[in-house]
């Protein structure tokens, strides 16, 4: 009688399932990076703005208050203050609202970012620092205007949480 021979291995199948949970485990493995783009967005917006601190700095040491608008603040309109990732800003009260937009990523586009002036009070001629959305203000400063900041924290610059 003959021997049958017996081969021991796996089916078409079964490596292809094994290749399937394979794949799938390493895509849950991959880091996500969309909150890395959008934070370089925020940050390359906040460049962007550096002029109009200083401005608005400028305007509390002469004044000894923090301009209302952008009129008083002596900048251009809100809507025309823009970048590539930046649609609008507005200075409320010493604060400057970032609104984003253009070609920024859909989960912060229409989004708020507040820069607000903070300060010691009743010392004028101190030098006026900025706090940036979620940022804590020191204990011994005050901060002018409101956060009105809605971007989730991991898509913030590590300045602004």
């Amino acid at each position: 009688m003959p021997s049958r021979k017996t081969t021991a291995g796996f089916t078409l199948i079964e490596i292809l399932v094994v290749l399937a949970v394979i794949a799938i485990l390493l895509t849950m493995a991959m880091p996500n990076t969309s909150h890395r783009v959008a934070q370089k967005q925020i940050k390359e917006s906040l460049d962007l703005i550096a002029p109009f601190k200083k401005t608005i700095a400028d305007y509390y040491l002469a004044t000894a208050t923090f301009p209302s608008n952008n009129s008083t603040a002596g900048l251009p309109d809100a809507d025309k203050i823009m970048g590539n990732y930046l649609a609008s800003v507005t200075v409320i009260d010493g604060a400057l609202q970032l609104t984003l937009g253009n070609k920024a990523l859909p989960q912060i586009n229409g989004k708020q970012v507040s820069i607000r002036p903070i300060y010691v009070e009743l010392s004028p001629a101190s030098p006026v620092s900025w706090v940036c959305g979620f940022d804590e203000v020191p204990a011994a400063m005050q901060v002018s205007g409101d956060n009105q900041t809605n971007v989730e924290l991991l898509q913030l610059p590590i300045s602004c949480r």
